[in-house]
């Protein structure tokens, strides 16, 4: 059922050019989400990473600077290829779907019920 659903919500969407995600949409809340998020655990690895030292927690400043910006990015290309891989998915799904159609129409009648059936083969 929602699986189906949303499978077919995202062909709709690739159809019509959106880019769509598995969360909905991605927006400037997501990137900024992944950023900040992707920078926090980078600073916080190399006051970490000192500790472990026992060096002062901002030793070599420039290092967390890097590590911020290298787990941002990190983070910000995870989210995408999440995303990517998530449609993808979806893509395979409603091929092998169409596929498979002729062959397996009283299964998928019995999965989904005519009124699902139609709304994903109609």
């Amino acid at each position: 059922g929602a699986f189906l659903e949303r499978c077919s919500s995202t062909r709709r969407a690739l159809a019509a050019g959106q880019r769509f995600c598995s969360n909905g949409s991605w927006g400037a809340m997501g990137f900024a989400a992944c950023t900040l998020g992707g920078s926090a655990f980078g600073v916080w690895t190399m006051i970490y990473c000192n500790a472990l030292r026992k060096a002062p927690y901002f030793h070599r400043p420039w290092e967390h600077v890097l590590a911020a910006g290298f787990f941002a990015y990190l983070a910000n290309r995870t989210s995408t290829l999440s995303d990517f891989l998530g449609e993808r998915l979806d893509a395979g799904v409603m091929e092998q779907l169409k596929q498979n159609q002729g062959k397996f129409d009283e299964k998928y009648k019995a999965i989904l019920g005519e009124k699902g059936y139609k709304k994903i083969f109609g």
